[in-house]
């Protein structure tokens, strides 16, 4: 989901991710202030601007999570107030193939809720070929055959005492 940014010079892609996930957690927090009744938005935009104030080093180091967040409060936005359906179930397929654990149960509601099910399966479908083909690109590189047992150690190497943040390349 995120390839394309492999081919921009590492400073360039740097900056347009910085701008990408800022502009989308400002947007996010915006569409959950607005989305309270006005009696509340006073107690979400004070709670909205310390999430904001403190989430900066997010941004910093580029955590893909960012993404994944802002594209899913988006997307469920868009979803509840019927608006853009097809540009809600494209962002909310890239959330779910960018992070499954954060958008997957998301998603999972919708299905269940009956709420505007044809465009969570849609994003859920779309989700699953993206992931499927990255594990099968993956799989087909020479530079890259194994990325399941260099996954497996780094996964395994987090568990021991003192290893934190150390990984095996």
């Amino acid at each position: 989901a995120l390839s394309p940014l492999a081919f921009i010079r590492y400073p360039l892609a740097r900056l347009l991710w910085f701008l990408l996930n800022g502009s989308l957690f400002i947007t996010s927090a915006a569409l959950v202030i607005s989305a309270c009744p006005p009696s509340h938005r006073w107690m979400a935009s004070i709670l909205g601007s310390f999430i904001l104030g403190t989430s900066g080093i997010l941004l910093v180091v580029g955590q893909p999570a960012t993404l994944s967040i802002s594209l899913l409060i988006i997307s469920s936005y868009l979803l509840l107030r019927v608006r853009f359906l097809p540009l809600c179930a494209l962002l909310l397929m890239v959330s779910v193939a960018v992070k499954p654990q954060i958008g997957g149960l998301i998603v999972l509601y919708f299905l269940a809720q009956r709420l505007y099910w044809r465009y969570a399966l849609v994003a859920l479908a779309g989700a699953l070929v993206l992931l499927i083909s990255a594990i099968w690109i993956l799989q087909v590189h020479p530079d890259s055959a194994n990325w399941l047992s260099t996954l497996r150690g780094n996964l395994s190497s987090t568990l021991n005492s003192g290893e934190i943040g150390r990984a095996h390349v």
